[in-house]
């Protein structure tokens, strides 16, 4: 059993040496509609890999939103849609704020992973 990104298994899972049996989404996913999600088996069960992109603290707001808008513009394009979803990924297209708070919903978590598990940065 292994639990990986969809984008990572993609070669094992075309090539028939791997089978998806979950996803680990808290949602059923729109680029493996066939697969349920792991919370119908384990409540309460959710994980999700993803991607951002961050600027330096103190990057003026009308820069980070220039480039939000053109990463956002180039990832819904067409082609670049198509790769994701061949990918396994699926393009979020949030706001600054909303991937800000999206970070900050996951640090407690992951601070909890790290101490019940002793993990200390190096």
């Amino acid at each position: 059993m292994l639990i990986a990104s969809g984008s990572s298994l993609q070669p094992a899972l075309r090539s028939g040496k791997a089978r998806a049996i979950a996803v680990t989404s808290a949602k059923p996913s729109h680029t493996a509609p066939d697969l349920v999600p792991m919370a119908e088996a384990v409540p309460g069960y959710s994980f999700a890999v993803w991607w951002g992109m961050l600027a330096p603290a103190g990057t003026p707001p009308g820069v980070v939103q220039r480039l939000n808008s053109e990463i956002n513009r180039i990832v819904d394009g067409p082609e670049m849609k198509a790769f994701l979803l061949r990918e396994g990924a699926e393009p979020a297209g949030l706001t600054p704020a909303q991937f800000a708070a999206q970070i900050q919903r996951e640090i407690p978590y992951w601070q909890k992973v790290a101490k019940d598990r002793g993990i200390s940065p190096e």
